[in-house]
């Protein structure tokens, strides 16, 4: 089973997140990557929180942690302890997709991705 971190691409996708982590509140390892290296431009959602991303650890921090309890997001060190959360794609027995992962992007297409 291939499995990655958690990211954060629209609100219904953080809504559905928060829903389902609010009872083992924590915060969770997010999967971003900086676009141009800054962390601030790194997905087209984003919801810091306030005063955040304050580049805490130096020029370098590349990850960022959700509070499961408001979503907000911190940018803090890699190797800061932190709870993850996965996610995969459920397969039946022919390996085909049993769900799919959509995502709808700023011009308002979407696109499905069966992997």
């Amino acid at each position: 089973m291939d499995a990655s971190l958690l990211s954060v691409k629209s609100r219904s996708e953080e809504q559905f997140l928060l829903e389902f982590l609010k009872p083992i509140r924590g915060f969770y390892h997010l999967d971003v990557e900086p676009r141009n290296g800054k962390l601030d431009s790194a997905t087209q959602y984003e919801k810091w929180h306030p005063g955040q991303p304050d580049s805490c650890c130096g020029t370098d921090v590349k990850c960022i942690q959700m509070d499961s309890g408001t979503g907000l997001w911190f940018d803090e060190p890699c190797a800061k302890a932190g709870a993850i959360a996965c996610k995969y794609i459920l397969t039946d027995d022919t390996n085909n997709s049993v769900v799919k992962d959509t995502s709808t992007d700023s011009s308002n297409t979407t696109a499905a991705n069966n992997s």
